[in-house]
């Protein structure tokens, strides 16, 4: 094993080969890997066997009993990877528990203190512990037959103790692979390595942590307008308005156009909602329609098959990308457009296989099921690379990512709805240097739309996906009575309480940022299941319901049909109160909750100091915040809480341009600013509050 960097080591297996996902995707790692310190690998070379056979390897390693893992990109059906069988592969519709994702990584990370990150572009099979190694059992004594009557108790019913498990990876690869063991003393120190790795997490825009609304897939200037003077009358907080298809002269495939029919004042609309304090998303795919400025300059750089009779453009080669940014830049991103929604980046085995065929064959020499692997992340890199070039920061939309992606200013989202899906999305892609948006679209009750709102407020990305309904879902949540304007007659009171929920966002936020901000420097996910800070609590390490935002905040949301009026919430170790009455709770367990219109459930860890500011409407350059500190606990107990403050907008803060302000409260009830840093602090205290 060949050491690379802090705590992780380079591992080739059979014929020494060059990097494969990597060669794409390389390491950049940052400076602030230093922040961890330095360990030896807990797995090494002697623990690793290798097979090849039929054109495949298969790699295997043991690992104890008691050890879980997790990964392996964004997992929709099921977070815990123990005693199962992935096979992970870039799908659309992963609509069951197979590994099929839109998102799939080969890495994957044990409590133990390591993860492993398998260096292939193509479909892996991984077996975590599914079956143990062949031994002599004939001397077996005390036989039991087990015979059951239902297939719960026979599939998914508890194995016998096993002294060890047997992980067994299987690529397709053919000659040789590298594998690289990324260790650490825990799951959030291997996951922070691993992200630091590609340069940190990504900082999104300040404006991109607040409300994104998508807009009717046909709906014209006119529409947009109205919606957006709409949602500043109702006191709805939004940054963000995002454009459907319907923006394009053609869109299956994209000609990258402006529809002059329908916005024949596109730019002027474009400022005005800039004057309304908007910013403006575009959404698009990647398949170049024939119609298109890029059709020509894109024709000899793209695969042998078309998909909606348009061009697949081969975007891990540098000129396809420099093309495709070139354009974007010039007719859009220079033009006040600051942030897209890229769709049909994926795959798709279920929805008529729209996508390219995993037989084509590309310019840079890679087939079809390579460039499915690759095709998310090289085009969301496109952008990222367009809007650094600007010296913009963006928070934009995409479907499909991969390895490496941890950097990127995208958050994943999926044509899907089912609620728990989404919960399960957000803490699943935690694990592999992902970011997921829930959302919210049509509804069956005002229920729904309020169990999903909750759950889309305190996510990554707080997106309404309003492109099947013309008018907002607070307004009439019915798809059908909504397309007829028929508004509900409860639909102020359903306003308010949907407009409240939507404030705490905005509450929040200088807390969101400062974790946004901890994420790129430090690799530490925003949004992380319990097992991140309780690697050694057996149940905190099952629980797929309840997630970590920043250090101090756990997040317990209703799930439409899957909780009613009450749910249980499992508490670890320590002492914890309620987010807004200060109820104090004792840890290690279950408490019963009930659902509240105008409480999402949030709990803090004794000694948390959350900053809670005076809710806007939106953000700009020159925002700032008049913060509330909520104290939680003994005054000799409480922890500072921090405030990161810099434009908002660009990449300054790389150089230097930022500050951090450390807010302890003492004692005495008093509280001291210590700042570092050249930028003007954000944010003005104007209160205590003590739970």
């Amino acid at each position: 094993m060949k050491k690379i960097a802090n705590g992780v080591y380079k591992l080739s297996l059979g014929a020494s080969v060059e990097d494969r996902y990597l060669r794409y995707v390389p390491f950049h790692p940052s400076e602030n890997m230093g922040l961890y310190e330095d360990c030896d690998s807990v797995l090494s070379e002697e623990d690793f066997s290798i097979q090849m056979f039929n054109g495949r390897i298969v790699v295997r390693y043991k690992a104890d009993c008691g050890e879980d893992f997790y990964g392996l990109g964004l997992m929709l059906k099921k977070v815990l990877l123990t005693k199962s069988r992935k096979r992970i592969k870039v799908n659309a519709d992963p609509t069951s528990n197979n590994g099929d994702s839109h998102a799939p990584v080969p890495f994957f990370i044990s409590p133990k203190g390591y993860g492993i990150l398998i260096d292939s572009v193509r479909p892996l099979t991984v077996c975590f512990g599914n079956n143990t190694a062949k031994r002599d059992r004939s001397q077996t004594k005390n036989f039991k037959n087990k015979i059951v009557t239902n297939t719960a108790a026979l599939y998914f019913s508890p194995t016998a103790t096993q002294e060890e498990k047997v992980i067994s990876i299987e690529t397709q690869e053919s000659e040789g692979i590298n594998l690289y063991v990324i260790n650490g003393k825990d799951v959030k120190e291997v996951v922070a390595k691993y992200n630091l790795l590609f340069g940190g997490g990504a900082l999104p825009s300040l404006w991109g942590l607040g409300v994104l609304y998508r807009t009717y897939g046909v709906a014209n200037s006119t529409d947009v307008k109205r919606l957006a003077h709409s949602l500043r009358k109702d006191g709805i907080p939004c940054d963000v308005i995002g454009l459907e298809p319907g923006w394009q002269t053609n869109v299956y495939s994209c000609s990258y156009v402006v529809d002059q029919n329908r916005y024949p004042d596109f730019y002027e609309m474009k400022q005005e909602l800039l004057e309304e304090h908007y910013h403006l998303n575009l959404w698009e795919h990647a398949f170049v329609h024939g119609s298109s400025p890029l059709y020509k300059p894109l024709y000899d750089l793209s695969g042998d098959f078309e998909v909606w009779e348009g061009l697949v453009p081969d975007f891990t080669l540098s000129q396809t990308r420099e093309i495709f940014a070139e354009y974007h830049l010039q007719h859009y991103i220079r033009q006040g457009i600051d942030g897209v929604k890229i769709d049909e980046c994926d795959d798709s085995d279920n929805t008529n296989g729209w996508s390219f065929l995993s037989t084509s064959v590309f310019p840079s020499g890679l087939d079809g099921e390579e460039m499915h692997t690759l095709f998310g992340e090289m085009y969301a890199r496109v952008f990222e690379e367009a809007f650094q070039k600007e010296d913009l920061r963006h928070f934009s939309q995409v479907r499909s990512l991969g390895l490496g992606a941890s950097s990127h200013s995208f958050c994943l989202y999926s044509d899907l709805y089912n609620h728990w899906d989404f919960l399960r999305g957000i803490l699943s892609s935690a694990f592999s240097g992902l970011l997921w948006s829930p959302e919210v679209r049509q509804c069956e009750s005002e229920e729904e739309l309020i169990r999903r709102l909750e759950l889309v407020s305190l996510s990554p990305m707080c997106l309404i996906n309003a492109w099947m309904i013309p008018n907002e879902p607070w307004k009439q949540y019915d798809e059908k009575k909504n397309i007829a304007g028929e508004f509900l007659p409860n639909c102020e009171r359903l306003t308010a309480k949907c407009r409240k929920i939507l404030e705490r966002r905005m509450s929040l936020l200088p807390y969101l940022y400062n974790a946004y901000y901890q994420y790129q420097q430090k690799g530490i996910p925003p949004f992380r299941p319990l097992v991140f800070e309780y690697p050694d609590d057996d149940r905190a390490r099952k629980i797929e319901t309840e997630f970590f935002i920043g250090d101090e905040l756990l997040f317990a949301p209703f799930i439409y049909k899957v909780h009613g009026a009450d749910r249980k919430v499992y508490l670890p170790r320590g002492v914890w109160y309620d987010f807004y009455t200060g109820k104090r709770f004792e840890g290690e367990q279950e408490i019963t909750i009930s659902a509240k219109d105008d409480e999402i459930p949030l709990f803090v860890k004794e000694g948390g100091v959350i900053p809670y500011a005076k809710p806007l409407q939106y953000t700009t350059s020159d925002t700032l915040f008049e913060v509330e500190l909520r104290c939680f606990g003994e005054r000799d107990k409480l922890r500072p809480c921090c405030f990161f403050s810099d434009d908002g907008v660009s990449y300054a803060y790389l150089r230097g341009e930022y500050s951090i302000q450390n807010v302890s409260v003492g004692t005495d009830g008093q509280y001291i600013i210590s700042n570092s840093g050249k930028y003007p602090s954000r944010y003005t205290v104007t209160g205590i509050k003590y739970f």
